[in-house]
């Protein structure tokens, strides 16, 4: 994404927890500006960032509190902080997936569900809209179908996470 927004002109930072990620990150996409980080901690200045983008993290940092707290440090006023995660519906998902109750949790520790997050977001001084976005794409139903084989896939005809989900606005 780096690498992407660059081409359309955008001054770019990145971060990123794993050694080996970054490392990947510049043997596939050459040198990028992409910092290791550790914990929630982000090494900029107060104040420096229109905007802070965000993929598939959220769910993944125990203190989410502290992370959210970071991310509004180094906003500007009227910045904005561009948020996809999964909510709690994924849990089934993870349940499967890990084979056990509890031991996707280490891995998936800040899964919310819309209020919970609203919550949380609102705590910190964002406000939150929600757009929908579909869980059952092609990538998902191929997640599904290693996990669970064709099985799978005719339970997602009759389960669907996007029916179950609350509608966004």
């Amino acid at each position: 994404m780096l690498r992407e927004f660059r081409a359309y002109g955008c001054e770019v930072r990145g971060v990123e927890t794993s050694d080996a990620m970054v490392a990947d990150s510049r043997r596939l996409y050459g040198e990028l500006p992409i910092s290791k980080v550790a914990g929630v901690h982000l090494p900029f200045p107060a104040a420096a960032f229109d905007v802070v983008f965000s993929l598939d993290v959220f769910e993944h940092i125990p203190d989410s509190d502290g992370h959210l707290r970071e991310v509004r440090r180094v906003l500007k006023p009227g910045g904005l902080y561009l948020l996809q995660t999964p909510n709690k519906t994924n849990a089934i998902f993870e349940t499967i997936r890990w084979r056990g109750v509890s031991a996707w949790r280490q891995d998936h520790c800040s899964l919310h569900s819309y209020s919970g997050l609203r919550r949380r977001l609102a705590s910190h001084g964002f406000s939150v809209t929600f757009c929908k976005i579909p869980v059952v794409t092609d990538f998902f139903k191929w997640k599904v179908r290693g996990y669970l084989g064709s099985a799978g896939l005719a339970l997602l005809a009759v389960i669907n996470p996007d029916r179950l989900r609350r509608q966004a606005v």
